[in-house]
Order: C-alpha cells, then structure tokens, then sequence
C-alpha cells in the first residue's frame, strides 16, 4: 500500500500547480454559488466540493508520500530498526487515513452522480 501511494505520489508531483490551481478554482466556484446563488441546486454545489475534495485529497496525497517510506535492512542496529518500524507505522496509519479520505469522496460521488442522472432522465 505504501508503495502505491508513493507511485501515485510521483506521477502527481509534475502537476501540483495545477492540481493546486484545481481546488482553489472548485473552491471559489462552490463559495461563489452558495452565496451569490438564490436557490443553488444541490447537486451542482455537491458536484463542486466534490471537486474541491479530490483536488485536496490529491494535494495530501502528493505532500504526503513523496518521500518513500524507510525499508528495514540486515544491517541496521535495533534502535534503527524499530525507529525505522515506528516511521512506517506512521505512514501506514496515513494511508490507511487517505484510503478511507478516498473511499468517503467515491461514496459522495456516487451520490452526486446518481442524484444527477436521476434528475436528468425524470425531468425534475
């Protein structure tokens, strides 16, 4: 799991700026419809955070396991060895953080979606 976080870390790192560009856009975007909106529609305020939330959970996917994890070799001493355990604990408890960060942000986007091609296909 760690590695796959820091191979998604890598392949995003190129984009950051634009990723970062993303969500300040989605933000404003989804603060400018709740306030200058008289009836925003719910589904397009949620399509917005919905966006602002995977540009952020990009973001902290980025900054987070850009740096690999430390690996455990034979030849480190017991004290480098368990700090080395403790160090990806940590990362571990952050992926594990992130993953369900994800999962959370696919369940809201099934919800938006459906909410939407619902509205589309009965003309509500």
């Amino acid at each position: 799991m760690l590695n796959f976080y820091h191979r998604m870390a890598t392949l995003l790192a190129p984009g950051f700026w634009l990723v970062f560009a993303g969500a300040i856009a989605s933000a404003l975007v989804f603060v400018w419809q709740l306030w200058h909106s008289r009836v925003p529609h719910q589904s397009s305020v949620l399509f917005w955070l919905l966006l602002m939330l995977v540009c952020l959970a990009a973001l902290l996917v980025i900054k987070l396991f850009r740096t690999p994890a430390p690996r455990i070799t034979s030849d480190m001493g017991f004290w480098q060895r368990l700090k080395a355990r403790v160090v990806r604990l940590g990362y571990l408890l952050l992926a594990l953080m992130t993953s369900g960060l994800l999962l959370a942000i696919a369940v809201l986007g099934l919800r938006v979606g459906f909410g939407s091609l619902m509205r589309l296909l009965l003309g509500a």
